[in-house]
Formats: structure tokens, C-alpha cells, sequence
């Protein structure tokens, strides 16, 4: 009987010497392939007021609008008591938060879902990550 065997990126980089493939399938990312394209990974955080599932059904409503723009959210969740969310996002540039996150429009929806517009910190860029 075959037994399941937990891959990580270092046993597909042995195997597979980084095949863009695999790396594809299991969702894995590199800061040269995002820098590629473009692409900057930023992880986040926001305070919110009206808990996950009003933040979350807000977040999922604007991707339409991120898409747009060329950017999107990768991963996102919140602390245990629902106060803030941590959300890595992918964008064309740093300053995505400033011009898309600080627009009117946007800021009248992020607010109505309980979300502190003027609380988003950026706590890092990402320069790797997988998704498991």
C-alpha cells in the first residue's frame, strides 16, 4: 500500500529542480516570479468592527473591481475575537493600497462592512509563500 508523503517546496525543488509546473499546481510562489510579472505581495492588517463574515462577504464583493485593476486578494482571515483581518494581497505596485483602497467609493463600502479604513497597516512585503 502506498502511503501519502507531505511535499514541500524544498522536496520539489530536489525532484523537480523548480518545474514552473509543479510550482503551479501546489500554488507556490516566488518573489522572482511575481517581480516577473510586476507583482508585489503585501500582507496586511485592518481593524473591523462588524466581525469576519461582514468583512469577508465585503472583500469577496470587491473583487471585481481589484481584478480590474490588476490586483487580488491571495489569503485572508482574522483574529480570534473578529477585530481585525490580515489579508495578503497582490498587486501591481505598493501604492495599490493608497489608489485603490483610499477611493471614495471603495472607502464607503469598506466602511459600511465595519472595516477602520484609516487602521490599514501594511506589515510586509512577501517575498514567498505557499498555499497548503
Amino acid at each position: 500500500m502506498l502511503r501519502p508523503i507531505r511535499i514541500t517546496y524544498s522536496l520539489l525543488r530536489y525532484f523537480y529542480n523548480g518545474s514552473e509546473m509543479i510550482k503551479r499546481v501546489v500554488g507556490i510562489k516566488t518573489l522572482q516570479e511575481t517581480e516577473r510579472f510586476g507583482m508585489v505581495t503585501m500582507l496586511v492588517t485592518i481593524k473591523i468592527s462588524k466581525g469576519w463574515d461582514t468583512w469577508s462577504e465585503m472583500a469577496k464583493g470587491l473583487e471585481p473591481q481589484m481584478n480590474e485593476v490588476g490586483s487580488k486578494i491571495i489569503w485572508a482571515g482574522c483574529n480570534a475575537d473578529e477585530t481585525a483581518v490580515y489579508v495578503l494581497v497582490e498587486a501591481q505596485d505598493p501604492s495599490f493600497m493608497k489608489t485603490f483602497g483610499e477611493r471614495a467609493d471603495i472607502v464607503a463600502i469598506r466602511e459600511a462592512a465595519g472595516a477602520d479604513v484609516s487602521s490599514t497597516t501594511p506589515i510586509a512585503q512577501i517575498g514567498n509563500y505557499f498555499l497548503g
